[in-house]
């Protein structure tokens, strides 16, 4: 049995971008300006750096949770 969610809106990728960077600056353990969010047909990819494993973690959720999200591709760094 395979589950396949169907977002039953459709939003611009660029919306998306938006929104997810958006939902960054509601983290204090995140700092916007050293992430990088590409968005193609609701697939958003996530690079650049985080101080800690808990940063990366609210990365992930934070983008996961926008609207119009399908999948997140997480290729963060944890800072050293």
């Amino acid at each position: 049995n395979l589950l396949a969610i169907v977002p039953t809106k459709t939003y611009p990728d660029t919306e998306i971008a938006r929104t997810v960077m958006s939902a960054f600056g509601r983290y204090r353990l995140l700092e916007p300006e050293s992430l990088s969010v590409e968005v193609a047909d609701g697939r958003v990819t996530l690079s650049g750096s985080v101080p800690s494993p808990r940063a990366k973690r609210e990365a992930v959720r934070a983008a996961a949770g926008t609207e119009g999200v399908i999948s997140v591709d997480d290729r963060l760094k944890i800072a050293a």
